[in-house]
């Protein structure tokens, strides 16, 4: 029976029921639209979720660069350029400051952190490399964001905001381990990306001695004159001489051994304050009249550090534990890696005996009470604390029973100062002659000069 014929046959006694029936089918039908707007509620709430998941910034569109890979886009020296703000130009210790002013220009403090990384002795960054717009754009795609980093230290020491155009060559240190600058300045990243090659206008500068062999900081090869199809090889020369081992960097592959240069051998090491991007190596070590040595006075301060062996270190774990005896030295004295003559402030060597430590300040006679008073702030607490924090250190043997003597201020004298510098020198050349594995026991001799 269908509704309309049920509604014609009513009668009166059946009433009561019939009126049972209208309210139930009136509460199905409730029911049904109620459940019709929860259906439709979810499926609002699913589709909205869907939308507000597609677009959430925790989870990228896949035409954009994958997270796992934005370490590789953001290197310590582009990092420190954002924080350099924060920091003025006389809490940065600086790398060579021949090197750094022949690259950067005089005003180069200006940029701050961003370049505190530059010509450090014993590091990969001692290249002077000129880039153009070109090899910027091309080395921040590769993964490796000099480009944009040396554009903003260029308009930071510039004071102004430098147009970034194809004219325009702008500073940079780079590892002379990956020859990265010789490989654009050559031309060869240019042919695997179908460029022309002589539109490339990079040059390489210089090459600073790195103190890698024995060699002067502030030294090194002028390039501005070199030939492109001769360039990668002669900065490879130049890595095989300072004793820099090959390494790869974001876009340039591990560079080979085994590189001539005809147009630097045979020529001695010059200030790189001779070097221009044009200008050619000179024949001979050319360089201003020398003149007297001021007169100094001197400091010294002596401790010991008993429990570990240097015969016992490797040569890394010899470095490390110079480079923090000598950046203690330094933050404590207020003296920065070098004097404005380009020599290292503070110089370490290793010999025989305990891990004595004899720290040599040359300062003019009139800073000689302001830089007494801050020596006596090394604390023998803070030098065992270092020691015993060193990373590459932690598997050698006796670490908890370090000791170290009380540091001692004293006054020395120019005989001793002078002794201590040539002894250094002396086993310094040796060193680089040997593997560097063993050392034998050591004598910690840090050499401090204060330059005007």
């Amino acid at each position: 029976m269908d509704f309309h014929t049920e509604q014609t046959q009513l009668l009166p006694g059946n009433k009561g029921q019939n009126e049972i029936k209208g309210e139930f089918k009136s509460w199905l039908r409730l029911a049904q639209g109620i459940l019709g707007l929860l259906i439709g509620l979810f499926f609002i709430c699913h589709l909205g979720s869907h939308m507000i998941a597609k677009d959430s910034p925790s989870k990228p569109p896949t035409t954009h660069q994958p997270r796992a890979t934005q370490p590789l886009l953001r290197p310590s020296s582009l990092l420190k350029f954002n924080e350099s703000s924060s920091r003025s130009s006389d809490q940065v210790q600086w790398g060579n400051p021949i090197a750094l002013e022949q690259c950067f220009g005089k005003d180069y403090k200006k940029a701050g952190d961003a370049i505190s990384h530059c010509f450090l002795e014993g590091d990969t960054h001692n290249t002077c490399c000129m880039m153009d717009k070109w090899t910027r754009d091309t080395n921040d795609e590769q993964g490796n964001p000099i480009g944009a980093a040396s554009l903003a230290a260029a308009r930071a020491i510039a004071g102004t905001n430098l147009d970034d155009t194809d004219d325009l060559l702008t500073p940079w240190c780079t590892c002379f381990g990956s020859q990265v600058c010789s490989a654009y300045a050559s031309g060869e990243i240019a042919k695997k990306k179908n460029k022309p090659v002589e539109e490339i206008k990079t040059v390489v500068k210089f090459v600073n001695d790195c103190g890698c062999a024995g060699g002067t900081p502030g030294k090194g090869f002028c390039m501005g004159n070199i030939p492109k199809d001769q360039i990668f090889e002669c900065e490879g020369w130049a890595r095989a001489q300072f004793n820099m081992k090959g390494h790869a960097t974001p876009g340039v592959d591990k560079p080979p051994d085994g590189a001539t240069c005809p147009a630097l051998q045979g020529k001695p090491e010059v200030d790189v304050n001779q070097c221009t991007e044009t200008s050619e190596h000179p024949a001979a070590a050319a360089g201003p009249v020398s003149e007297e040595k001021p007169k100094c006075a001197h400091l010294g301060v002596a401790f010991k550090i008993e429990g570990i062996n240097l015969d016992d270190m490797t040569s890394l774990q010899q470095s490390k534990l110079r480079s923090q005896m000598r950046t203690y030295v330094l933050s404590t004295t207020g003296l920065e890696p070098y004097a404005k003559d380009g020599h290292p402030q503070v110089i370490v060597n290793l010999e025989q005996g305990s891990v004595k430590v004899d720290a040599i300040l040359n300062v003019k006679p009139d800073k000689k009470d302001e830089v007494q008073a801050k020596a006596k702030g090394v604390e023998a607490e803070k030098i065992k604390s270092i020691v015993q924090a060193l990373p590459e250190i932690q598997d050698m043997q006796g670490l908890d029973k370090i000791s170290v003597g009380e540091p001692v201020v004293k006054d020395v004298s120019d005989a001793e100062a002078e002794k201590l510098e040539k002894e250094e020198k002396k086993n310094e050349n040796a060193k680089t002659k040997s593997d560097g594995s063993s050392l034998g026991p050591g004598l910690l001799v840090l050499m401090a000069f204060i330059g005007s």
